[in-house]
């Protein structure tokens, strides 16, 4: 797990500038005799061992909420069916009453295993079911080809009844976006993705509009959060949320797994952004629980339907 390998990663570090009273964290031989080399060698293997630790430590923390991989890898997820449902509208209040008499409940933000999800889209559609949504947006780190074929299953086996929309999480250290409803991998950054500039990122926002597409801004409280481990916040140079809106955004994830980022929604309504969209979602990677869900009511139960009425802001 991702706690694990950070702090293995400071002892290998430790070990590097000859610091004796860190050399006990070893209690093996081999750890012994792999410090011993290492301070041998001038600390060089050590600094090796420890930047390439921290480097997918880092990696790791810029990709998947903590939460989410705290057990990941500890199941067999391919084996798993969800033969359940369960029935959400017993009980769920949408915040603006007007949509209490709405006949979607759509998750915003999901993953599979063609990214760095657990469950096959075939299986995310059945899980979502089982969760009882009868909407999803599929947002795998930086391809479509999830989305797609999780929009085919549906499509196949659960016509009329739910729909899927495709879309990616366009993923770097600097920023996580959902383009949604879109039908093709839109291109990152000429430099890898890792570290866009301004200008890629609103390229970025404007293939996707050209695909008919939304761009919405993801998880802005765990993006932002300061890690005392890494010494600054999560992505580094996030932009903030006034750039964002001048690049042409359309709107912000408000609420993703169980945290409510009312900064952002301040900021909006403070604004007048009336035209900007409030989305949720679960940001599922692995089963666990449903915590947010966005509301809407259509006229007719079809993709189409169900995207005007997010463009039009019509959402609770």
């Amino acid at each position: 797990s991702l706690p694990e390998i950070v702090t293995r990663s400071q002892p290998s570090l430790a070990e590097t500038d000859g610091q004796s009273k860190n050399t006990r964290v070893f209690e093996k031989p081999r750890h012994r005799q792999l410090a011993a080399r290492a301070r041998a060698y001038g600390g060089r293997i050590g600094k090796r061992i420890g930047v390439m630790l921290t480097a997918a430590a880092l990696l790791s923390v810029m990709l998947i909420p903590l939460h989410e991989s705290a057990n990941i890898g500890m199941y067999d997820y391919g084996t798993m069916k969800f033969d359940w449902t369960t029935d959400p509208s017993a009980w769920l209040k949408p915040a603006d009453p007007a949509y209490s008499d709405y006949n979607v409940l759509l998750d915003g933000h999901a993953h599979t295993t063609l990214s760095d999800g657990r469950l096959t889209p075939e299986q995310l559609v059945e899980y979502a079911i089982a969760q009882g949504f009868n909407a999803l947006v599929v947002t795998d780190h930086n391809t479509v080809a999830g989305g797609l074929q999780a929009e085919r299953y549906a499509r196949k086996k659960y016509a009329g009844r739910f729909v899927v929309i495709p879309g990616m999480e366009y993923s770097n250290c600097r920023v996580h976006m959902n383009l949604i409803d879109i039908n093709a991998t839109v291109a990152g950054s000429s430099n890898g993705g890792a570290y866009p500039s301004d200008d890629e990122i609103q390229r970025v926002i404007a293939h996707t509009h050209a695909q008919g597409g939304l761009a919405i801004i993801n998880h802005i409280p765990w993006s932002t959060r300061i890690l005392e481990r890494l010494g600054h916040a999560r992505l580094p140079g996030h932009p903030s949320v006034k750039a964002l809106v001048d690049w042409g955004i359309d709107g912000f994830e408000v609420i993703n797994q169980a945290t409510f980022d009312m900064p952002t929604l301040q900021f909006m309504r403070a604004h007048n952004s009336s035209h900007l969209l409030f989305m949720t979602g679960s940001d599922v990677h692995a089963p666990g629980k449903a915590y947010a869900w966005t509301v809407l009511k259509v006229p007719v139960f079809t993709k189409e339907a169900i995207m005007n009425e997010i463009r039009a802001g019509r959402t609770s």
